[in-house]
């Protein structure tokens, strides 16, 4: 075989709940192909079999070009409890002045608030004594956020303290503007986000040692990018592939897949609303549908279905997947996942007529159990009304046939017959990163 036959490449999707991977050969052939439901099977087990596949196949793997949503399963969360934050006294917690009703990004307990003006023996044996502290709290504190303005503390305690963690194995994050609120959440999150990056590295890198690993970042693969930008990963992704000709009068995306129904437009916004608060960051404008493809179908107290305000998680996931025992919008469209071949991979589950069974005699539960002087809803009429939900949400949002596509592995709930009916285009992460790397070598 030629060198182009035995060096490859591989494309990683990572997202919240399935991942999709592809590997190519440098002649563009695909040599390995498979699609993962996490919850079932973990991102390490399934990039060891590929790595095994790619092996027997006598392969190397060059480069692994990844766009990743797999953060999005940290923004229900308290981040930073295993971050120290060294200050000075007065600014512990300034980051959280616009909105102490979002989530924390440093555990209070955890916050070594120093007086810079202290001469360097009582600052070393302070720091010493707070770092004890600390450790009786958190003994696996790892990382340590340096929240320090250089015109306030000298050149000298600086490094002194930055040798102080470098020396006890801890990674340091800088930041030196600590009055800037924008600043300290964006070095705070990346300081609370180094965990499930360093995981998602290592993974990759355990099954292919000699790849260089890229992470795709505003509109292109970084080897190198701070954690906070791997939120927008996906959109960014998203919105360049589609949005890239200029000539298109495309400007909205309506994406609709197993883990995320929303539309992205392509004009952007400069400030990021987290759920920890604002931090500065360009991004496209998104704006989620009124339903999630994990809502839970339930029937309330007064004997009404409704459904659930916040997604289910994503573990054991929808009984589509085989192990779940709530109902959700996924399971509506059982019958229509069965006819997507992609879909088929990534639920086996599907084939599978108990399965299909159980599901119906879930919703003929559901059916049953609806106050009998309204209309009750079968597993039929609560299909065509989430259907007619996601027609209003996509019309109510600007999208027409003339400015928008839409893209997905369940692109098919698009209302078919609508004289807005929004044309599709076929979209899978792992071919479009492809056509993205060959774009730059071209």
């Amino acid at each position: 075989m030629t060198d182009n036959q035995t060096q490859a490449n591989l494309a990683l999707f990572i997202g919240e709940t399935y991942c999709e991977i592809e590997v190519q050969n440098l002649d563009h052939q695909i040599i390995f192909s498979k699609e993962i439901f996490l919850p079932q099977i973990t991102l390490k087990n399934a990039l060891q079999t590929t790595a095994a596949e790619v092996l027997k196949l006598g392969c190397t793997i060059q480069n692994v070009y990844t766009v990743c949503r797999y953060l999005e399963r940290l923004k229900n969360f308290r981040l930073g409890g295993s971050v120290i934050q060294v200050t000075h006294k007065g600014l512990e917690n300034n980051y959280m002045l616009e909105n102490t009703g979002r989530f924390s990004l440093a555990a209070s307990s955890l916050i070594i608030a120093i007086d810079a003006q202290a001469n360097m023996t009582d600052l070393s044996e302070y720091l010493s004594t707070e770092f004890d502290r600390t450790r009786k709290i958190n003994p696996e504190a790892n990382k340590v956020v340096m929240n320090l303005d250089p015109k306030q503390i000298s050149v000298a305690k600086n490094k002194m303290i930055q040798k102080f963690f470098t020396e006890k194995n801890f990674k340091l994050f800088f930041n030196s503007t600590p009055y800037d609120l924008n600043s300290i959440r964006q070095v705070l999150l990346n300081a609370g986000t180094e965990g499930t990056k360093e995981e998602l590295t290592k993974e990759i890198q355990d099954a292919f040692p000699a790849a260089e690993i890229l992470f795709w970042s505003q509109d292109r693969f970084l080897t190198e990018i701070e954690n906070y930008q791997l939120y927008f990963s996906a959109d960014d992704f998203l919105g360049s592939t589609i949005f890239a000709d200029k000539n298109s009068s495309v400007d909205k995306v309506i994406h609709l897949d197993i883990e995320n129904w929303m539309v992205l437009e392509k004009s952007h916004q400069s400030c990021w609303d987290s759920p920890w608060g604002k931090i500065q960051r360009s991004h496209f404008r998104n704006t989620p549908l009124s339903l999630h493809p994990l809502t839970e179908i339930l029937i309330d107290e007064n004997a009404f279905l409704q459904f659930s305000k916040m997604p289910a998680p994503s573990e054991p996931g929808p009984m589509t997947a085989g192990r779940g025992v709530k109902s959700l919008i996924l399971d509506v469209f059982f019958a229509d996942l069965k006819n997507q071949a992609l879909l088929n991979r990534l639920f086996p589950a599907l084939q599978n007529a108990n399965i299909e069974k159980k599901i119906q005699s879930q919703f003929k539960v559901l059916e049953h159990g609806q106050k009998t002087e309204s209309k009750t809803l079968n597993q039929s009429d609560i299909k065509e009304f989430i259907q007619e939900l996601i027609h209003f949400d996509i019309n109510r949002l600007g999208c027409s046939d003339e400015n928008s596509l839409c893209t997905g592995n369940m692109s098919f709930l698009k209302k078919e017959g609508s004289k807005k009916s929004n044309h599709l285009k076929h979209f899978r992460w792992t071919e479009e990163i492809f056509k993205k790397v060959a774009e730059v070598k071209t």
